[in-house]
Formats: C-alpha cells, structure tokens, sequence
C-alpha cells in the first residue's frame, strides 16, 4: 500500500526530478537510439540526456500551466459571475437569510438554496458580506 507521501508525488514533481538528474550528466551522452519512420525510411536516432531534458522539462512546463490555480474552468467561471450578481443584487445593510436570497434575490438569476449558501462564503471571505445569528437562523448581510 502506498503511504501519503507516495500518493503525493505528481508527475511534474517525477519529471522535474529527473531534469535535474538529467542536467547533472553531459547534454551529449547517448541514453537510447530509436529507430523512427522519416518519409517513410527507417532511421536510427541517438537520444541524448540533452534531449530527454528538454523534453521533460517541457512537459513541467506544460502540467505546471494547465493546473495552474489561476486559470478557472467554464463552471468555476460561470459561478463567479453568479456570485458577483447576486452581491449586486443584495441592498447594503438589509439582512438576508438564505431563503429570503433565493426568494427575492435571485430568481432574476435562476439560483436555489443549494446554490446560494454556498455561493456567499467567498464573499464573506472577501468582507463583502458578513454572517450574524439571529435566533439560530444565518443572517447574511451586504456591507457597503
């Protein structure tokens, strides 16, 4: 079985890895020759630690891109623009529970219970909304 630490290997940390182990040898030392199809003639190629080093190293480069924390998918895009219209539709000082939200709030934008609740934790992260109990009922409220 692995153990965590196993489990949290990826494949840029692997390959960065192995850049490293690759650059400590001479970009010219021969590790493989293959034989490839060139306009459909047989040719053997040399591979070298310079080759298999930029290879690697594009790929980091590569995986560090597309999971990059930065660069949101069309869902994660799509509910930050949710976000912000229901910020934009909430009143400055009025307190909300979740379901006056979803009742007065956001039927213009088509959201629910499920959507809504989570929806304000980022805004209250931001200090853009703030959370009160109320006779054990969640209050949410837009501050200025």
């Amino acid at each position: 079985m692995a153990t965590n630490i196993e489990k949290k290997i990826t494949k840029s940390v692997v390959f960065g890895a192995g850049v490293e182990w690759l650059n400590t040898m001479s970009p010219d030392t021969v590790v493989g020759v293959r034989t490839v199809s060139v306009g459909g003639e047989e040719q053997s190629v040399e591979i070298t630690t310079g080759m298999l080093a930029e290879k690697l190293a594009h790929e980091v480069e590569l995986l560090t891109k597309k999971n990059s924390p930065d660069k949101l998918t069309p869902v994660q895009e799509a509910n930050k623009r949710m976000i912000e219209e229901l910020y934009e539709n909430m009143e400055v000082g009025k307190p909300y529970t979740v379901t006056d939200l979803t009742k007065s709030v956001s039927p213009a934008i088509g959201l629910n219970i499920s959507k809504v609740r989570p929806w304000l934790t980022p805004l209250m992260n931001d200090g853009r909304v703030k959370r009160e109990e109320i006779k054990g009922k969640a209050v949410f409220t837009k501050i200025g």
